[in-house]
């Protein structure tokens, strides 16, 4: 076949690659990359937040602001057409800038999404906050990945991939669940004031990692 007949560069680093991943495995990355450590606990707060806030948006929109379906359609439209648009300026700012510098920016700008929906009291702001989010959606994608790509040696990369997919997974399940406890035990207005203000930690906090001396492992 057609894939069978392409050729792949050989893995002469076999053996560590298929190391077992463990618990083990990631102690020992944290412990010889305190920098990716700082990096990973940052962006597990920053997307904590947005998962605290991310199952309240359509209901915030259904039960409080009756939205109707043709203006919930133009909402999905606008994000999708900010989201592609994304794609082209973030890649260009992380050339000339870096991945943290892009995320640090990023951080800043998704902080507004939620405070946007606790100001609002109309689809205007809505319209506002989805603007944000299409803006940063693919800079977090591209960034996260030129970051972890440049971060891990290449013997390495598939044990901190692993690592930023587990915790990925751990904020994927438990995110959803505290943003809906929120709503019912401080309002749904006080939620997204609090997935907010976790993010803007996160900003703040991006700010340190972005201003700790990096270096990047050699790829000779």
């Amino acid at each position: 076949t057609f894939f069978g007949k392409i050729r792949v560069k050989s893995d002469e680093n076999s053996k560590s690659s298929n190391e077992r991943f463990s618990l083990l495995k990631i102690r020992d990355i944290f412990q010889k990359d305190k920098s990716f450590l700082r990096y990973i606990s940052t962006f597990f707060i920053f997307g904590f937040g947005n998962l605290i806030a991310m199952p309240l948006y359509p209901i915030f929109l259904v039960d409080t602001l009756r939205v109707s379906n043709a203006d919930a359609g133009k909402l999905g439209a606008l994000f999708s057409a900010f989201w592609l648009i994304s794609y082209l300026l973030w890649g260009h700012y992380i050339d000339k800038k870096g991945p943290l510098a892009a995320l640090h920016r990023i951080f800043i700008l998704t902080s507004f999404v939620p405070l946007l929906y606790f100001l609002s009291s109309d689809i205007y702001l809505v319209a506002i906050a989805t603007v944000f989010s299409g803006a940063t959606t693919g800079g977090v994608e591209l960034a996260r990945l030129n970051y972890i790509t440049k971060a891990a040696r290449e013997e390495e990369i598939g044990s901190y991939w692993g690592i930023d997919y587990s915790l990925m997974g751990i904020r994927g399940i438990v995110g959803p669940f505290v943003g809906i406890a929120l709503m019912y035990l401080i309002g749904i207005k006080y939620a997204f004031l609090l997935a907010f203000v976790t993010i803007f930690v996160s900003f703040l906090l991006m700010g340190r990692v972005r201003r700790s001396k990096l270096s990047w492992p050699s790829r000779a």
